[in-house]
């Protein structure tokens, strides 16, 4: 959805330990909704604030372009809010990654919540089979993020 001025807007959920306004700087021709939320779980208050978080995140997203998660608990977080908020808004998540992969009912809730993201970017192939594989969703749908551009030497002259 784009507003009379042309401009997109982008709504960025990210977790309150980075500061992801860097990005701004460098589209300016977008406008950036930022919200945080608290890093990781712990205490009841944390985990009800990352629920809030979310649950902004998507109603500031009913008049948005795209939303764009950062942090695997957020992404299944946000599909949640979106669903309960009849949400239609494009949602990408950046960097799917975890260190332990979850098991159980989380891994269950998370591939169930995960099916409606419309794409994640994970940082190798062979992560983007592992996870389509262990949360069923569509091998297409992680997309490895191309390398960096490496920075070559040039030699100096005699």
């Amino acid at each position: 959805m784009t507003r009379g001025d042309d401009r997109k807007r982008i709504v960025v959920l990210h977790d309150g330990g980075a500061d992801w306004r860097w990005i701004a700087h460098h589209m300016p021709d977008i406008d950036w909704c930022f919200v945080a939320a608290p890093v990781g779980s712990g205490a009841i208050r944390n985990r009800a604030a990352r629920i809030a978080a979310t649950f902004r995140a998507a109603r500031m997203a009913h008049k948005a372009d795209l939303i764009l998660s950062f942090d695997a608990g957020l992404a299944a977080l946000l599909e949640l809010a979106r669903r309960a908020l009849r949400v239609r808004t494009r949602h990408i998540n950046y960097f799917l990654n975890f260190d332990r992969l979850p098991t159980g009912l989380r891994q269950a809730r998370q591939a169930r919540l995960f099916r409606t993201v419309d794409r994640f970017t994970v940082s190798s192939t062979m992560e983007r089979q592992l996870y389509a594989d262990h949360f069923g969703i569509d091998p297409a749908c992680p997309s490895a993020a191309p390398p960096r551009p490496r920075r070559v030497a040039r030699p100096r002259p005699a």
